[in-house]
């Protein structure tokens, strides 16, 4: 599996665009778990390419699966994303390039902190939380969401919530 050197959040923050002061304090809250690597590819636009050729980086996620894509537009890419933000943090992911190997990841919560994993109930999609907002709603940072990695809302009782043992 390809491990990335560790960035300090020095070097992520500096390789982002300017953020509010929120973004700041959640980027710290999430210093040295998935999040701060998720927010850097989110930051920096990854996104599949158009036409025959493929993002190496997209594919680079897949190093941390035990699947070896050839296009990324034709894999969903969501877990092999999730693992390699995971492993690349330090931790221990599923080894799965398939979103519903998360479903049993870790133990439950039903109190996400930003790094956690959000996993649809149905196992088709996977992504890494960023926060949790007023109206219960829980904000995700996720690859091959609309083909790139992606920040957006998911219903809490459509998802389900997995920490780190």
């Amino acid at each position: 599996m390809k491990k990335l050197g560790k960035l300090s959040l020095g070097e992520i923050k500096q390789s982002m665009p300017i953020i509010d002061q929120n973004e700041q304090e959640n980027l710290m809250a999430g210093s040295g778990n998935p999040y701060s690597l998720a927010y850097y590819y989110y930051s920096i636009g990854t996104a599949e390419v158009v036409g025959s050729e493929s993002n190496p980086d997209i594919l680079d996620f897949f190093t941390a699966t035990s699947y070896v894509p050839t296009d990324d537009s034709k894999d969903g890419w969501c877990s092999a994303f999730a693992n390699y933000c995971v492993y690349n943090s330090g931790g221990s992911g599923t080894n799965s390039a398939l979103a519903s190997s998360w479903l049993t990841w870790g133990s439950s919560t039903n109190s996400p902190q930003v790094g956690d994993i959000a996993v649809a109930n149905d196992g088709s999609h996977v992504g890494i939380v960023q926060g949790v907002n007023a109206d219960g709603t829980v904000t995700v940072i996720d690859g091959n969401y609309s083909n790139k990695v992606s920040r957006h809302d998911v219903s809490s009782s459509s998802y389900s919530f997995r920490t780190a043992n």
